[in-house]
């Protein structure tokens, strides 16, 4: 019998009675099986967040953020994608960013928000309102304020 236990970066599929060199074979077999059938089934996997155990996502903050969004939110979004992935995002300040092909998780009024106008439209969210946008292949987390940037990562 195949059992999968956790989550996240913690899962794993484990056959019950079998040595560990013979799970890792029956794990790396279920992932060659599972790229197959999202092949097959003709699955755009350039727009999947995560594939494979690699994101080709960056976070970008505003060159000019205070601590709460540059430290705190960036460092936070890293941790919790790393917990439930494996993966460990990079983060780049937005000086210079255009949006363009790349794959973005932009925090904050980036200078990628002001390029999508998405900033300019009138929705009111207060003190500690969110907004989780995507837009193509990027994703925008924002508030009105710092406190906003920073409860739109959770």
């Amino acid at each position: 019998m195949i059992i999968r236990i956790g989550h996240g970066h913690l899962e794993g599929w484990y056959a019950m009675g079998f040595t560990e060199s013979q799970n890792i074979f029956i794990k790396n077999l279920y992932a060659a099986k599972q790229s197959h059938v999202n092949k097959l089934l003709g699955m755009n996997t350039s727009n999947m967040l995560v594939y494979e155990g690699t994101s080709d996502y960056k976070i970008v903050y505003p060159y000019d953020a205070d601590v709460m969004v540059r430290t705190t939110a960036v460092n936070e979004l890293k941790y919790f994608f790393n917990e439930a992935t494996g993966i460990e995002l990079d983060a780049v300040s937005d000086a210079g960013l255009v949006i363009d092909q790349k794959k973005y998780i932009s925090i904050g009024n980036t200078a990628l928000l002001r390029q999508s106008n998405l900033k300019n439209q009138q929705v009111v969210l207060g003190n500690s309102g969110v907004r989780v946008v995507t837009m193509d292949q990027n994703i925008f987390l924002f508030g009105d304020t710092q406190f906003g940037d920073l409860f739109a990562v959770y």
